[in-house]
Order: structure tokens, then sequence, then C-alpha cells
């Protein structure tokens, strides 16, 4: 798998269970299977409630074993109810990783860049914060990363058409949480066909990021452990 996608490292599925996604609307109305989430015949009104897979899927060994001996742990950045969250709510997922915090593993969370119709609309840092550790079922999240970058009017423009705006950051710094907020989309001059390109997060930002998240929680943790 790491040769076909080119990357260093190593890759392994978070399942291998054939399994499908199940979601429920807020008005009660059940969609089954990733590709009628955004079908054009469903109200993208209606938020999603609940979501859950069948037949339930079972975490991969593998993947579990590496979850556990993990130092840090990054969740995201992907689709919310379509990609993160049926990954997170895989029978084990919540167990091995309350073992990898129990071994002192960290986990970060970063926070999409824009909001999807339909999926995350409306939603803010801390509202896709909630829905992930909803999903956790009490594993905490130690640290989060949000793009508080600014956007051109021409790129929000174009994310209006979709009824998409930038995900909001209304979180603060706290002891039991700490939170990165810096400018990680890519840059405006990146434009295709003369306009401006999706919003995603730029590499070499986000990776600064990360690695400034990890750094504080390291200290927090050297300071944590001076105080005992």
């Amino acid at each position: 798998m790491e040769r076909t996608l080119r990357i260093k490292g190593k890759v392994y599925p978070v399942t291998l269970t054939n399994s499908n996604i199940v979601v429920r609307l807020a008005d009660g109305k059940e969609i089954r299977g990733e590709g009628n989430l955004y079908d054009e015949h469903r109200d993208l009104s209606q938020p999603i409630a609940a979501i859950a897979l069948d037949p339930p899927a079972q975490l991969f060994e593998k993947t579990r074993e590496v979850l556990e001996s993990a130092d840090y742990i990054i969740i995201g950045p992907g689709g919310l109810h379509h990609s993160i969250l049926p990954n997170l709510i895989v029978d084990g997922m919540q167990e091995a990783l309350r073992s990898a915090k129990e071994n002192g593993a960290r986990i970060i969370l970063v926070t999409n860049t824009m909001t999807k119709h339909g999926d995350t609309t409306g939603f803010s840092a801390n509202d896709m914060l909630r829905r992930v550790q909803e999903a956790l079922e009490g594993v905490g999240i130690d640290a989060v990363i949000a793009n508080t970058g600014a956007f051109s009017p021409d790129r929000l423009a174009a994310y209006a058409l979709e009824n998409a705006a930038p995900v909001t950051m209304d979180l603060e710094d706290s002891h039991s949480l700490l939170v990165i907020g810096d400018d990680l989309v890519t840059d405006e001059s990146f434009l295709k066909h003369g306009k401006p390109c999706f919003a995603r997060h730029d590499p070499v930002k986000l990776s600064r990021a990360v690695r400034r998240a990890i750094d504080r929680l390291s200290m927090r943790d050297v300071l944590s452990d001076n105080a005992m």
C-alpha cells in the first residue's frame, strides 16, 4: 500500500470488514452507503444526527498494535461524517486509543478549514471537537489544530455557491486542551483555470503546526512530571 500511495512510513487499514455507513438525519430518515450521503435527492438542510456501521466493523489487529504503541495520534483533517467518524466507531478503536493514552500517547485533532453543506453546515472548531469526543466515548483529545487564516473574497464567494463557509475558531487554550490556531491553508496564488483553488491545508504549514503542538504537549508533560 505504501508503494501504491508513494509515501514513506507504513499504511494500515482501520478494518478489513466490508461495512456500510448508515446515518440518521435530524428528521429521522436513514441513509445507507457513503455514496448516498450527498445524493441529489437528499434534503441537505437536515443535519446528520447519528452515524453507525452495518455490519459492525472490527479493528484490524496490526492497526491496534500500532495505535497502542504510538507516541502521538493525529486525527483529521477530512470529511467528518463520511471519513473521520466512521473510522473512530469501528469496534475496538476506542479501546485501542484508551490503551494508547494509558501508555502515554497524546491525541491531536486537526479541524477542517471549511464546512461542507449537509455534513458540517455551520460547524465551528468546537462543534467538530464535540462530535469526535462523542465518538471516542470518553477518550480525551489533548490538542486541537485549527485554521485562523483569512480567506480572500473570491475564495469565500466560490465556497458560498456550495453553501460552505470557513470553520470558525471558537476554542481557547486551557489546562486540559492545547489549542494551536494559525494560517494553515494553501496560498491564494495557487490557482486553477484562473479561479481560486480549494482551501486545503498547506502541507508545510500544517506540519509546522503539528510539530509545535507536539513540542508544547511534551513541555506540558515535563512540567506536570516536575510538579509531582
